[in-house]
C-alpha cells in the first residue's frame, strides 16, 4: 500500500502557514542579532561567558577574534594540490545470519597548476569476527557492537586516517589542503555510550589520527588540514549573542532566573516576569543558525572571525590531547559553508590563509560544494543496488560454504510477495 498523500495535504498546507509565520520572526531575530554582533565587546562578552560556564542551557564558542570581524579570500596559489577523503558505509543487517560491516573510503588527489593530475580511489572494508565489535579492554567480558552512531563514528575515523595515509604520500614542495566532509568533532558518540567505546573512537581513534596530521605538517609550512559543512545547521555563534543580550548580573544563570520565565516563577527577575510566557529576553536572537547571520554579514569570497569550540566533547576529549577544533564561516558564490580546523592550522597565518584560500577555489570550480569533495564522494557512494548486490554476494557466500543462511521472518516475508 502507498502513503495516502490526499490525508496529508491539509498539514502539509498547515505547516506551510507555520513555516511562513516563523519565517517572518525570524526576520526580526535576524535583525536584533545583527545589531548585537556589531556593537558587542569581545572581552566584555568572554567575561560574561567565564561567568556563565556551566549555567545556561546552550553551547557558545570562544572568541578568537572580534565576532563581526571579517577577511577578505587571501590569493589562491597558482599551483596547488587538495586531497580529499568522504566514507560511505553498509550498516548491520540485523535480519541476516552473519554480523559484519562494511566501510567504503573514497580518496581524492588534484593537482593544479603545473603538472596537473588527478587520482581517484576507493577502498572498501568488510569488519566481520572481532572487528565488527569493540571490546572493553578491561577484559570485563563487554563488547559493543560497531553500528548505527558507532559505526558512522569508526568511519569517520577511517576517513582521517585515509586522509593521513595520503598527505604522507605527497611530495612537500606543493602548497597542500587535507580535506574532510563533515565535523571534525565525533558529535554522534552520546554519553550514554561505554567509556571504552569513547575511548577506543576518540582517544586511540580521531585523536590519534589528528596527531599524524599534526606532526605530518611540522616538517610542511604549506599544508593545511579543514573539514567543510554545507548548509550548516549549527547556532554557537548566535548562542554567544543570546549571552550579551541577558539582563542579568553579574552574569546568565538560566536555572536560577529563567527557568519557568513566567510571572508565577520563584526567584525570576523582572526581565523574565514581564517577558511573554515562555520567553526570555535572550529569545529575542534566539532560534537562528549562524549561516543566516553571516548570510547578511559577509561579502562574497570573504570568511568570519575565528570562534573555538567549547563543546564538552572537545573540552573533555580534544583539548586536554592538544586537538582542540577552530572554526570560521566561509561565503562562496552559492551559500555560507563552515570550515572547522585543528587548533594548529587555526593558529598560523600562513595555514589558515591557505585553507581559506583553497576550499574557496574549491568551491568556485564546484559550483558552491568543494570540487575535491565532490569526487571523493562519488568514489566513496554506496548505491541502494549496491547494498542489495553486497546481501546477495553474503547469502551466496554462505551458501557455498554450506553455512547456514537462516534469516529472520520479517526480512523473507520483503523477499517475497504474496498479492
Amino acid at each position: 500500500m502507498t502513503l495516502r498523500l490526499t490525508d496529508v495535504i491539509a498539514q502539509i498546507e498547515g505547516m506551510a502557514q507555520e513555516f511562513q509565520r516563523q519565517s517572518r520572526e525570524s526576520g526580526q531575530r535576524l535583525e536584533r542579532a545583527l545589531a548585537t554582533l556589531e556593537q558587542v565587546d569581545r572581552v566584555a562578552l568572554a567575561a560574561r561567558m567565564e561567568k556563565s560556564a556551566g549555567k545556561v542551557t546552550w553551547l557558545a564558542p570562544r572568541l578568537l577574534d572580534a565576532p563581526a570581524a571579517t577577511y577578505p579570500a587571501p590569493p589562491c596559489p597558482p599551483d596547488y594540490t587538495i586531497i580529499a577523503t568522504d566514507g560511505s558505509h553498509i550498516d548491520v543487517d540485523r535480519h541476516m545470519p552473519v554480523s559484519c560491516h562494511l566501510i567504503n573510503i573514497g580518496t581524492v588527489a588534484l593537482t593544479y597548476g603545473v603538472g596537473a593530475t588527478a587520482d581517484l580511489s576507493s577502498h572498501p572494508r568488510l569488519y566481520t569476527g572481532e572487528e565488527s565489535v569493540i571490546a572493553d579492554p578491561a577484559g570485563a567480558a563487554r563488547e559493543e557492537s560497531v553500528r548505527g552512531a558507532v559505526l558512522a563514528a569508526k568511519r569517520m575515523v577511517e576517513e582521517v586516517a585515509a586522509l593521513a595515509d595520503a598527505l604522507e604520500a605527497t611530495p612537500a614542495d606543493v602548497p597542500t589542503v587535507g580535506l574532510l566532509d563533515g565535523s571534525l568533532i565525533l558529535w554522534g558518540l552520546a554519553a550514554a555510550e561505554p567509556e571504552f567505546v569513547r575511548k577506543a573512537l576518540v582517544h586511540d581513534g580521531i585523536l590519534v589520527q589528528l596527531a599524524r596530521l599534526e606532526a605530518l605538517a611540522q616538517g610542511r609550512p604549506s599544508l593545511a588540514v579543514a573539514s567543510y559543512i554545507s548548509f550548516p545547521g549549527a547556532r554557537e555563534v548566535v548562542s554567544a549573542l543570546r549571552l550579551a543580550c541577558c539582563p542579568h548580573e553579574p552574569g546568565p544563570d538560566c536555572d536560577r532566573h529563567c527557568a519557568a520565565s513566567r510571572p508565577s516563577a520563584a526567584g525570576g527577575c523582572r526581565a523574565c516576569v514581564t517577558a511573554p510566557q515562555g520567553r526570555r529576553e535572550c529569545d529575542a536572537v534566539g532560534g537562528l543558525a549562524d549561516r543566516l547571520l553571516f548570510d547578511r554579514l559577509l561579502a562574497p569570497s570573504q570568511r568570519s572571525a575565528l570562534f573555538a569550540s567549547r563543546s564538552r566533547v572537545v573540552s573533555q576529549h580534544y583539548d586536554p590531547a592538544g586537538q582542540g577544533v577552530c572554526f570560521f564561516y566561509l561565503r562562496s558564490e552559492d551559500e555560507i559553508g563552515r570550515v572547522e580546523l585543528p587548533e594548529w592550522v587555526a593558529q598560523d597565518p600562513a595555514r589558515l590563509d591557505l585553507a581559506h584560500a583553497v576550499i574557496l577555489d574549491q568551491c568556485r570550480r564546484g559550483y558552491g560544494y568543494p570540487r575535491a569533495l565532490i569526487e571523493a564522494n562519488e568514489q566513496a557512494v554506496v548505491s541502494g543496488a549496491d547494498r542489495e548486490a553486497f546481501w546477495r554476494a553474503v547469502d551466496s557466500a554462505l551458501a557455498e560454504s554450506k553455512l547456514s543462511r537462516t534469516t529472520s521472518g520479517k526480512s523473507e516475508s520483503k523477499r517475497t510477495r504474496w498479492l
